[in-house]
């Protein structure tokens, strides 16, 4: 009997709820599972994030490059899912510090590393294995205080 071993990914869309998401892939090649997207197939895509007027910006992909050059720059490896939800696994180096571009609910799970997280005015520190909950339209700013990996999943927000 072939087992199949599903990572920490697997493990949150289950943990939160949403186990029935299907990832938003091209359909499956012979021999390939439609409902599983690799990580490893799945590239680190340079992303940018600064404050513009007070409003959060991001630039994704080869516009990263064109960012202003004080904006925090982080890898990200995207999982798209129905909708509207999604998994992304965020590498950030030490001294990254960013504020989200918001309009989503967000559980991000540290992996590894440590970081320093204000929302609503409110500092904590998160270590590894720790989670944190990011609400739509409280300030929110993370900084990591070391590399850090993340674990982020994601929906819309039912307003």
């Amino acid at each position: 009997m072939k087992k199949t071993v599903l990572g920490v990914g697997a493990a949150l869309i289950v943990g939160i709820g949403i186990g029935a998401a299907v990832a938003q892939n091209a359909p499956a090649a012979a021999g390939k599972i439609d409902f599983i997207q690799s990580g490893k197939d799945t590239p680190l895509t340079p992303y940018a994030l600064w404050t513009e007027n007070g409003k959060p910006k991001v630039a994704r992909g080869p516009d990263a490059a064109n960012a202003p050059k004080d904006a925090a720059r982080l890898g990200i490896k995207v999982f798209n899912y129905m909708y509207g939800g999604g998994i992304r696994e965020a590498h950030l180096a030490k001294g990254t510090k960013y504020s989200p571009p918001g309009g989503h609910l967000t559980v991000i799970y540290v992996q590894k590393g440590h970081l320093r997280v204000t929302e609503g005015g409110i500092t904590g520190d998160v270590y590894a294995g720790d989670t944190i909950a990011e609400y739509d339209g409280r300030p929110t700013v993370i900084e990591a205080m070391e590399d850090t990996i993340n674990i982020e999943a994601s929906w819309d927000n039912p307003k």
